[in-house]
Formats: C-alpha cells, sequence, structure tokens
C-alpha cells in the first residue's frame, strides 16, 4: 500500500513489510517517522519558564506529530535567540534539532518463528579464520567493520 492510499483505492488497509520470509512487522498507523520528544534539560529562559513549553507540534495528532515548531510568543519579551542551551544562547536550528527524538511505532506479530538470523550491521564481511581467531584473543565479538586501506608513502 502506497502512504495515504485507502483500501478502496487498492490497498489492504494496514501496510505490510515481510523482513526475508521471517518476522512481519505491521505499522500501527501510516508508516512515517513522528517526533517523540524534546529534551530540554540545561536550557534556559531569561525569565525562568520552561523552555520546553515553547515547543509546539503543528501537524499531526498527539502521538503521531510529524510537524513541529520552536517559538517564543512576542508577549514573553524575549525571542528564541534569548533562550540558552547549556550557556550558549540559540543561533541555529540545529541546536534545537540535537534534542529532538524520533520515533517509528509499529506491532509486530509472529515472534520467535523467524528462520532468519537478525541483522545488526549494515555491512557484513565474510570472517576469515585468522581474523576470528586474532578477534577472540582481542576479546571482540561482533561484525567487522569496512575494511581500511593506508597507504604508506
Amino acid at each position: 500500500m502506497i502512504r495515504g492510499e485507502t483500501p478502496e483505492e487498492g490497498g489492504r488497509g494496514e501496510p505490510g513489510l515481510n523482513l526475508d520470509g521471517g518476522l512481519e512487522e505491521v505499522a500501527a498507523h501510516l508508516v512515517g517517522l513522528y517526533f517523540d520528544d524534546l529534551a530540554t534539560d540545561g536550557w534556559s529562559t531569561p525569565d525562568g519558564s520552561d523552555p520546553k513549553s515553547y515547543w509546539r507540534y503543528l501537524r499531526g495528532d498527539d502521538t503521531h506529530p510529524v510537524r513541529a515548531v520552536y517559538e517564543v510568543p512576542a508577549d514573553r519579551g524575549f525571542t528564541v535567540g534569548d533562550v540558552t542551551v547549556n550557556g550558549k544562547p540559540i543561533r541555529f536550528g540545529a541546536q534545537i534539532a540535537d534534542f529532538i527524538t524520533i520515533k517509528l511505532t509499529a506491532v509486530a506479530c509472529r515472534l520467535g518463528q523467524s528462520t532468519t538470523l537478525p541483522k545488526s550491521a549494515c555491512v557484513e564481511f565474510p570472517r576469515t579464520a585468522a581474523a576470528a581467531l586474532v578477534d577472540t584473543v582481542r576479546g571482540r565479538t561482533g561484525y567487522l567493520a569496512a575494511p581500511t586501506t593506508r597507504s604508506r608513502r
């Protein structure tokens, strides 16, 4: 089903995703990323008000907000630039973005019935016996990182 498509338009109702024939995940709502929270620990305002109170959701519902804004109402007598994060005034949106968490909600079924091994790395390189031995001696386990190529000149 395409995002925004209704069952009458050819969709199945709830979108589904089958991962390698194993666990089937069905999104509780249309698949998307949603705002989870804005952590304002270390933030302060000139008047001592709660800095989180200026964070508002503009689109989406209470559990699936998709658009937000951080703005201080004009009647407060100061601007976003007067709010400080760890003692530094906010000058750029990225300073706020560092404190935003995003979530994706889904419902899972057929737990424990998958025959596919879990994936925990983007890239998996074949392990040689020598590499496994070195990792064992060093106490490391897991996937290998991408090999580095260093040329000495």
